[in-house]
């Protein structure tokens, strides 16, 4: 890279496009990637401290049958979209990083993926899914 492509990369602002399909793109120059990378990190480490590490399928399943969507507790973490649980070691070509979702009623403290979740349980923790997602963004994109 040129010394006059490093300058542009740094000093260029952030810009936000929204394209013709709905998305919105983001651009972000090296410093505020670097900064949005360490907000993800943060993110990363927002499993809830009360929250098991470890729980087997069926304790899972167990558990994701009694959460109530008024209680649970709603968060994402970075990891292997093909094994939210971080249980198996997937080929390179299956390993892919991005937002997992999980659910846990307070009581039982069981992570459960949303997407081992029943559909109308799933749909009525949108709303806090949502709100979970936002804010993620909103810490990522508040880079000064």
């Amino acid at each position: 890279m040129s010394e006059a492509q490093k300058k542009s990369n740094v000093s260029h602002p952030r810009s936000v496009e929204r394209l013709e399909d709905g998305n919105v793109q983001v651009t972000l120059n090296i410093a505020e990637m670097a900064a949005a990378v360490r907000a993800a990190a943060a993110i990363r480490r927002a499993r809830p401290r009360s929250c098991k590490t470890t729980a087997t399928t069926d304790e899972r399943l167990i558990a994701g049958r009694r959460i109530d969507a008024e209680t649970a507790k709603v968060w994402f973490e970075y990891g292997q979209t093909l094994d939210p649980y971080g249980e198996h070691d997937l080929p390179e070509e299956f390993r892919q990083v991005g937002r997992n979702f999980f659910a846990m009623d307070p009581v039982d403290r069981i992570p459960v993926y949303f997407g081992d979740l029943d559909d109308e349980l799933r749909r009525s923790l949108n709303t806090k899914r949502d709100e979970v997602d936002r804010e993620g963004w909103r810490r990522i994109a508040a880079i000064r």
